[in-house]
């Protein structure tokens, strides 16, 4: 098992999960990131899953078990994923998303 993620890189990770969230919804460029700011941890290879709620039911999910990109691009794709192409809902729309709880597992 990896070692566990700081509460820095979690939050960045959530914080970069929903910012995705926002921008892919409204049809918007994806978030970037200077690599200066990133730990080792979010810059190797590493499998992740986004799953989406809201008021408690499932909105969305989507990742990997195969770390085949960095984590932190992982993360970034998964949660346009979650919030756009579940197959199993519709596409998340913007007034959605200030209810929306987002949760990454790290495998």
């Amino acid at each position: 098992m990896e070692n566990p993620l700081s509460n820095h890189e979690k939050d960045f990770l959530l914080t970069l999960a929903r910012q995705t969230i926002v921008k892919a919804v409204n049809n918007q460029p994806l978030p970037t990131w200077n690599d200066a700011d990133l730990t080792d941890a979010m810059k190797q290879k590493g499998a992740s899953f986004v799953t989406l709620t809201k008021d408690g039911d499932l909105r969305g999910c989507i990742g990997s078990l195969e770390a085949y990109q960095s984590l932190i691009e992982d993360v970034r794709d998964h949660a346009r994923q979650a919030a756009l192409e579940d197959y199993r809902f519709p596409p998340v729309k913007d007034v959605e998303i200030p209810r929306l709880h987002i949760e990454i597992s790290r495998l």
